[in-house]
């Protein structure tokens, strides 16, 4: 992609990683046209919060002080965090001369990964999704009377669930267990002889199968 250095092909290349990342259930009713279903999706929602906000913070930090062009600087910005996020893998840059800054956001996507039930790797951004909202819950919980009764509801496609403690100890425990192999297989990466910065980037991508 980078050979290119070509705005339509990254403009083309946008969307279909988009769409690769959403998970199959999101894509139908995306290709419905059920519109309202798809945008009140948790995975989506996500996905519009990190991909604009992990851009600027790239853009600001990294990509201002090593291409002269904003125009350049954006379209790295962009293109890089929707493909690590989505686990795609398509570079237009080398990361060589990057800081720790945009490693660091891009290694934090890559473990992130795409929707569930999807083409994409990584911890799954329901799961993400699902731990934040707990979280917000849990904050409810501790400012409200002690008689409240507090429920806990998510979107699935185009019905509501309630997620129960059974769930809640699943996903923790996938998560766990993801961050433990990560921590692990960095640990290896870095015997061997890597520096950190390498192992930690190089063991999210092969974890997460990015590019792959």
């Amino acid at each position: 992609i980078g050979y290119w250095d070509s705005l339509a092909i990254e403009t083309v290349s946008l969307p279909l990683m988009l769409l690769g990342n959403l998970s199959f259930l999101t894509a139908w009713y995306l290709w419905r046209g059920k519109l309202r279903t798809v945008t009140r999706n948790g995975e989506v929602r996500l996905m519009a919060m990190l991909i604009p906000l992990s851009a600027c913070i790239v853009l600001i930090f990294t990509c201002r002080g090593l291409y002269p062009l904003l125009s350049k600087s954006v379209r790295v910005a962009v293109f890089e965090t929707v493909s690590c996020l989505t686990t795609t893998g398509f570079q237009t840059v080398s990361y060589a001369d990057w800081n720790d800054t945009g490693i660091f956001v891009l290694i934090v996507l890559m473990l992130i990964g795409g929707g569930t039930c999807s083409t994409a790797g990584g911890i799954k951004q329901f799961r993400i999704y699902l731990l934040w909202r707990l979280f917000v819950w849990e904050i409810k919980r501790l400012l409200s009377p002690d008689a409240a009764v507090m429920e806990c509801p998510v979107w699935e496609g185009d019905r509501k669930s309630f997620v129960d403690d059974a769930r809640v100890r699943q996903v923790c425990a996938f998560i766990f267990m993801y961050l433990t192999t990560y921590i692990l297989g960095t640990l290896v990466l870095c015997i061997c002889g890597y520096t950190l910065k390498e192992s930690l980037f190089e063991f999210a991508s092969a974890l997460g199968t990015v590019g792959t």
